[in-house]
Parts: C-alpha cells; structure tokens; sequence
C-alpha cells in the first residue's frame, strides 16, 4: 500500500474576511487550489459576503507561496500521511 502525502490547509476565516477583494492566495498558486464561495446564498440576489476554501487540496505541492504572499496570515499549510 502506497502512503500519500497531502496537505493540511487551514483558513482561519476570522482573518480572511474578505477573499474576493483581496485575491492573493489565489493569484499566486500555481495549481489553482483556492476557491471562494459565496456564505449565503438567496435566490435573485448577488453575494457580498464569501468564504475561502481549499477544494483542490490534492493538488497543493506546498510552495507555501499562498502563506507568503496572505497579508493577514490566515492560510496555514502542514503535510499528514493519509
């Protein structure tokens, strides 16, 4: 049996209020990690308010770059055997 190592991402979304203004994380991974979505969604009405998520964690080679460039330190990446 092969062990895999994935990354633990870790968004602390006390910090991270805002990750559609901002975009940095985003920006800056080179495998497309990071995605933002709207917290609420109400039926003909546009969201103001997003969270950040990690749903492409797999794919995270952890160059830490989303952790350097955040200008609030909200991101925290560690590696754990699945």
């Amino acid at each position: 049996m092969v062990s895999k190592t994935i990354p633990r991402i870790t968004i602390d979304r006390a910090k991270c209020t805002k990750p559609m203004e901002c975009r940095k994380c985003m920006q800056v991974c080179p495998h497309a990690v990071f995605a933002a979505s709207p917290t609420k969604i109400e039926k003909f009405k546009l969201s103001t308010e997003y969270a950040l998520r990690a749903p492409y964690r797999a794919y995270c080679i952890v160059c830490n770059e989303c952790m350097n460039v955040c200008p609030t330190k909200a991101i925290d990446i560690k590696l754990e055997s699945q």
